[in-house]
């Protein structure tokens, strides 16, 4: 629990670490968990790297206290963080992952996200002021308003969706937008009620007007 002010390596050997209060990865530290490590949140609890560095392979993110959705809060990263995650599993979160700023997203592999409250990774930033990209996952990107300014870039990867709140948009004013999908990995934006789309679906169905598209104001698009 509390504050990892040194880099730090969880290792196998000492599996499972339970989290007892909010752990937090603070700026130019790097978080280390090996291969095979469980790590496990107590209620209401998350993991937050906060401009730190987290490292995490073949390690899954579980709940201490039982098998119910949400239990525990989620691994958030906030602006200037660094992920770098591979086969990992998460499960009994309320999202999975959170980004809370501009941050250096990286996720590959075969991941799963079980049994969370919301399936998705849900987007808590509203301006993209440095250039920023969102790797392919297979579940959707929960957004709200997300604007793209100041000459900074937004690259979304092939095969992802994302997924947009009541009435909001993606607004490119003076950035930029690459978003370039293939025949079997198209992008996709839509509402956060379609449940076409897979992942978390708010319920009420899906209908025209719902959220308010891509706006291109002054910018490039792909």
């Amino acid at each position: 629990s509390g504050q990892i002010t040194t880099s730090t390596t969880w290792t196998t050997a000492n599996s499972p670490y339970v989290v007892t209060a909010t752990v937090t990865v603070n700026p130019g530290v790097t978080l280390t968990i090996e291969s095979g490590v469980e790590v496990r949140f107590a209620n209401g609890t998350r993991l937050c790297v906060y401009g730190g560095t987290l490292n995490a392979t073949e390690v899954t993110f579980t709940s201490n206290t039982g098998t119910t959705a949400g239990l525990w809060d989620k691994i958030e990263l906030v602006t200037g963080s660094t992920a770098n995650l591979a086969d990992i599993n998460v499960m009994y979160a309320q999202y999975p992952i959170q980004l809370s700023g501009v941050c250096n997203f990286n996720i590959s592999g075969v991941n799963s996200f079980a049994d969370n409250t919301y399936q998705g990774v849900n987007i808590n930033i509203h301006t993209v002021n440095s250039n920023f990209t969102l790797p392919k996952i297979d579940i959707p990107y929960l957004s709200e308003r997300l604007d793209v300014v100041n000459g900074a870039k937004l690259t979304i990867a092939p095969g992802n969706i994302l997924k947009f709140r009541y009435q909001k948009r993606l607004s490119v004013s003076g950035g930029s937008l690459s978003a370039i999908g293939t025949e079997s990995e198209p992008i996709l934006f839509t509402s956060i009620r379609d449940a076409d789309a897979g992942g978390y679906t708010e319920a009420g169905g899906a209908a025209p007007g719902f959220w308010c598209g891509l706006s291109i104001l002054n910018g490039d698009s792909t």
